[in-house]
C-alpha cells in the first residue's frame, strides 16, 4: 500500500493541536507554530493508527503503521499492520520545522514538527490519513469515550497540490452524547455529531455544519496516549460520493486539524 504513496506529507502536532472543519473560509496563513526542530529531533519509532484510502474500501482501511527513523534523518523502515513494507527513505531539512523525504521507491514527501518532536499527523495524495505518537510500542484499548472533551489549535488548509495555503486557530467540545461545538479565528461557528467508531484504532467519524453555512463528513484519529488527535472535515459540496471514504473528496474542500485535549 505505501509504495503507491506519490507525496506523503506529514502535518506534524504543533505545541497547540487543531481543530475545525471544512466550511473554514480565508484568512491569513501562518506555520501554526514553527518549532526549528532539526533532523536529529525526529529519530525514534514512531507508531499510530492510518486509514489508507488506496482503494476506496472502507472495510479495509484501517491500519497500524509504524515508521522509524534514524539519528541521521534515514527512514531505516517502514511496517504496516507488522508487515516490513521493504522502504527506506531520506529525509532533509526544508524550514524551521518543515523535512522533505525520498523514499526507496521514489516517492517523495515532508514532515512538520511540533516543539517537542513527539507526534505527528499525516496524509497523502489518496487523503489517506492518520496520527503517528514517537515512542509509543502498541495502540491502546481506545473507548467512544476518549473522544469527549475541550480540544483546542489551529487547522490546515491545503491547496490541489496539498500545500498548505492557510492555518487558523479554532476549538471544540465534544460532550458526553458525542456532540460537539466550536468555533474558529475565520469567524465560523460550527457543530455536529459522531455516530460512527473505530474503537480498535482510535478513529471517529461523523457529520458537521457551520453558519455559512456549509455541512459536510469528518473523521478524526486519537493518538496512543489519547491526549492529541488529528482529522479532516470536508465540505459535502466538494463530491457528492460515499461518506467517510475521503479519497472521493476535492481536497481543497476539506481542513486538516490537529487538537490538544
Amino acid at each position: 500500500m505505501l509504495k503507491r504513496i506519490q507525496y506523503l506529507i506529514f502535518i506534524t502536532f504543533l505545541s497547540t493541536l487543531l481543530f475545525g472543519c471544512g466550511g473554514g473560509g480565508g484568512g491569513g496563513g501562518g506555520g501554526g507554530g514553527s518549532t526549528g526542530l532539526d533532523v536529529a529531533s525526529l529519530q525514534g519509532t514512531w507508531l499510530g493508527g492510518f486509514a489508507d484510502n488506496t482503494d476506496g474500501n472502507t472495510e479495509t482501511m484501517f491500519n497500524n503503521l509504524t515508521i522509524t527513523i534514524g539519528a541521521s534523518g534515514n527512514i531505516i523502515a517502514i511496517f504496516l499492520n507488522g508487515v516490513d513494507q521493504g522502504l527506506t527513505g531520506i529525509i532533509t531539512k526544508t524550514g524551521n520545522s518543515t523535512f522533505g523525504f525520498t523514499l526507496s521507491d521514489t516517492s517523495v514527501g515532508g514532515f512538520l514538527a511540533d516543539s517537542s518532536g513527539t507526534y505527528m499527523g499525516f496524509i497523502n495524495d489518496n487523503i489517506s490519513f492518520g496520527v503517528l505518537q514517537k515512542g509509543a510500542t502498541s495502540l491502546p484499548a481506545y473507548t467512544a469515550s476518549d473522544i469527549v472533551g475541550s480540544w483546542s489549535g489551529y487547522s490546515v488548509k491545503l491547496g490541489s497540490d496539498l500545500s498548505v495555503v492557510n492555518t487558523f486557530t479554532s476549538n471544540a467540545t465534544v460532550i458526553s452524547n458525542f456532540s460537539f461545538s466550536g468555533s474558529n479565528s475565520q469567524g465560523i461557528n460550527f457543530n455536529g455529531s459522531f455516530n460512527r467508531w473505530m474503537v480498535p484504532f482510535g478513529a471517529f467519524w461523523g457529520t458537521w455544519s457551520d453558519t455559512q453555512p456549509a455541512f459536510g463528513d469528518v473523521l478524526v484519529w486519537i493518538s496512543a496516549d489519547k491526549q492529541f488527535a488529528g482529522g479532516w472535515a470536508c465540505n459535502s459540496a466538494a463530491s457528492d460520493a460515499s461518506k467517510y471514504n475521503i479519497n472521493i473528496y476535492d481536497v481543497t474542500g476539506c481542513s486538516f486539524s490537529m487538537w490538544k485535549k
